[in-house]
Order: C-alpha cells, then sequence, then structure tokens
C-alpha cells in the first residue's frame, strides 16, 4: 500500500512462496517513499534483482533501497557474510552508489566453519538433502539459537572474539570428526581475517534497534524487506526451495515450465540455477498470507504469461482422494498432494502505455481479479516487466 502519514508508518514486503517472486522490484519501488529499508532475516543465500532503465542490479544482503539512496539497515535477525557484504559495498560504490548503511551490532557472523559444515550436512543427507546454497546460512542460525554465535560487535573487539573462538572452535573440530571432514579450522587465521572485517565494517555497526525505534517514534516511513519467502519458515514452511530440493505441488516439468523459465528468466540471483517454476498454488498463498498477516498482494511476473494459450490456477489439493484446501505439515503429504486447477484462457501480449489496469488485456484482468476475490485480499501493485515504469497501480 502508498505510504502516506494517515496510515501505519512501518510496511513489509513479504514472500508467499518459496522466494524469487520478485520481491525486489517491489520493495526498490516502495523504497521512493521509504526512509528505512531494513533487511530483517536471511543472508546472503538471497538474492535481489532490481533493473533501473539499463542497469541492472543483484543485491544479496544490502537492503534493496540502497539504489533509491535511502538509509538501509541491516537487523539483528540477519546473518551476515561480511566478505560479500563487503563486496557488495564496493561494487555499488563503483557504480556510483554509496550505500547509506548500518548493520546491527547483535546480527550473527557467518564463519568458514558454517559454509563447511553447510556443504557437509547436505552431503551427509543424500537424497533427502535440503538443496541449501551451500553459504553457512543454516549452520549460522543453529549456531545463534544455541548461544554459540558470533556476533558483529564481536568483529570489533578482539578479546571478546578471541575468547569466543576459544570456546566454539574445538566444538567444530569435534563436528567436523563426525561428518569426517578434512578441513582444518586456524584460529589465528580467523581471528586475524575477522578483525580485518571488522575494521572495515565498524562504522557501520551500531545498536540499530534504538535508531529503528527511534524513527517510528518520530513518524518516519518504515519498509522492512522480506529475503525468502514464507514457505521456508521453519514452522510454517515446507524446507523447500524454488531451486531447491522438496515437493512443489504445481510443478511444470513440460513446455509450460520451458515458458516460465525462459520468458521469465528464471535462474537464482545467488546460484544461477534454473529455478523450478510451476502454475500459481492459491493453497500456498492462502497459508502464507494467513499466517503473515498480509494486507495486500502484489502481483508480479503477469507479462510471463503472454502467448500461453490457457493460463491455470491451482484452487485445491487432492490428498489420498480427499479435497483439502490448506498446507499439510507434513512434508510426506505435501508430496502426494495433486494440484486441482482451475483453468483460464490466456492472452496474446500486455502492452500498455498509461499504466491502468484496465488497459490490461480482459483475459489478464479476469486472471488478477480471480486472485484478489479468492484470497480476500486487495491487490495493489500488477507488475508488467522488470522495469520502475513497468509498474500498474490497481
Amino acid at each position: 500500500m502508498p505510504f502516506n502519514e494517515t496510515t501505519m508508518v512501518v510496511n513489509l514486503v513479504i514472500g508467499t512462496q518459496w522466494g524469487d517472486e520478485g520481491k525486489g522490484k517491489i520493495v526498490d519501488y516502495y523504497s521512493k517513499d521509504a526512509n528505512y529499508v531494513i533487511r530483517y532475516h536471511g543472508g546472503n543465500n538471497a538474492g535481489h534483482t532490481i533493473k533501473v532503465g539499463k542497469e541492472v542490479y543483484k543485491l544479496h544482503i544490502i537492503p534493496s533501497g540502497a539504489i533509491q539512496g535511502k538509509i538501509g539497515i541491516i537487523g539483528n535477525g540477519v546473518v551476515v557474510d561480511p566478505e560479500v557484504l563487503l563486496n557488495e559495498i564496493n561494487e555499488l560504490t563503483n557504480r556510483g552508489i554509496i550505500p547509506k548503511l548500518l548493520i546491527s551490532d547483535r546480527a550473527n557472523i557467518i564463519m568458514p566453519y558454517h559454509k563447511i559444515l553447510d556443504g557437509a550436512e547436505e552431503k551427509y543427507l543424500k537424497d533427502k538433502k535440503i538443496g541449501t546454497t551451500k553459504k553457512g546460512i543454516g549452520p549460522c542460525y543453529s549456531d545463534k539459537i544455541s548461544r554459540n554465535g558470533i556476533r558483529a560487535a564481536d568483529l570489533i573487539d578482539k578479546d571478546a572474539l578471541s575468547k569466543k573462538l576459544d570456546i566454539i572452535i574445538p566444538i567444530k573440530k569435534k563436528v567436523f570428526e563426525v561428518y569426517k571432514i578434512k578441513e582444518k579450522i586456524d584460529k589465528d587465521e580467523i581471528l586475524k581475517t575477522y578483525l580485518k572485517f571488522g575494521e572495515s565494517l565498524k562504522n557501520y555497526i551500531t545498536s540499530t534497534h534504538l535508531v529503528i525505534n527511534k524513527a517510528i517514534n518520530s513518524g518516519k516511513n518504515i519498509l522492512f524487506e522480506g529475503a525468502q519467502g514464507t514457505m521456508l519458515d521453519v514452522d510454517f514452511g515446507a524446507y523447500t526451495t524454488r531451486v531447491g530440493e522438496g515437493p512443489l505441488p504445481t510443478e511444470q516439468i513440460n513446455e509450460i515450465g520451458k515458458h516460465l523459465q525462459t520468458i521469465g528468466g528464471e535462474f537464482g540471483a545467488t546460484t544461477g540455477r534454473l529455478r523450478r517454476c510451476g502454475w500459481l498454488d492459491l493453497v500456498v498463498v492462502n497459508h502464507s498470507c494467513m499466517i503473515s498477516g498480509i494486507n495486500t498482494l502484489a502481483i508480479t511476473k503477469l507479462d510471463v504469461l503472454d502467448g500461453l494459450k490457457t493460463i491455470k490456477i491451482c484452487i485445491k489439493y487432492d490428498l489420498n482422494g480427499n479435497k483439502i484446501d490448506y498446507f499439510p505439515a507434513n512434508i510426506e503429504d505435501v508430496k502426494k498432494c495433486k494440484p486441482i486447477y482451475k483453468e483460464f484462457k490466456g492472452w496474446n501480449k500486455i502492452s500498455i502505455k498509461s499504466n491502468k489496469f484496465t488497459d490490461l488485456p480482459k483475459e489478464a484482468q479476469y486472471y488478477v481479479k480471480f486472485i484478489e476475490k479468492k484470497l480476500k485480499i486487495p491487490i495493489s501493485i500488477v507488475s508488467i516487466g522488470p522495469g520502475r515504469t513497468e509498474t500498474i497501480e490497481v
């Protein structure tokens, strides 16, 4: 919803599927009215692609609002790879954008042993692997929850970092033995490298929760930027991703799937892996809207459906002969779910200049309005291309 002084000053952009919904463009679009854009979870396994004219930016950790020149905050819920972050800062700076960035002193830091363990765990799981990006995200969060994590504040405190590594490294060496990992962990090397990272990042590290609360109390516009989609949530998700493993009920391994992949440019911004594609699944979207408190929707990549004679939307599942309209908790049940579709007549090509919803092909209008009516949530944005101007406010 557009920002104004008569509505809540805090807004969130949340992916309703497994990620790759086009959140980067939507965050960039709404950033124009924001004072602060905040990443509040995830790590550099997320990739947000933003197109401005002929320029394309791919961000993995810096909030997308940086492209609009907004103050970007990396919150305490994010896990940070300092090397990736510094490379991203340098890349933007070299392209003429100096990011206005703040990093929570409580954000956990991805360490070398996290990346090693990520790959080892995936190898150990074999055919039950999650399909992670192997960037150490999961193991870093595990350490955070077990209170064995390194935080941003530690990178600028040599004694604190050294003492923590003295406790953590012996534990990791034992875990390495379990997974039969041959790589060695050198405390002195890690200490030296990460203190250097801290020196480069110290001017960004601060108590961001104080900054955010002061901004809210003074009526500033705050935009929270989701990284991954709701379906990756450890409680309500399914541990699957569009580029990873696991069941995807509406997946199209056929010419339709190839059309969506090719026209939509469906390659992971982080991994480069070909994304798995399928028809819109309203069972998933409804599930996400319910648990995330979503009150307005953005429809992205509507133009990718151009040229299809028939378009489908999943409205229910068939699970062992029973029709259900909810997303099962048991992953084995999800594997058995067969989508029940509603079919729509396709359209030739979206080509409008006025950016009015009524200028869309009638078939496309009906498709969008069906989604809105089925979910009982208003649609405020329809994206018909990757650029900022290829956006319709409904």
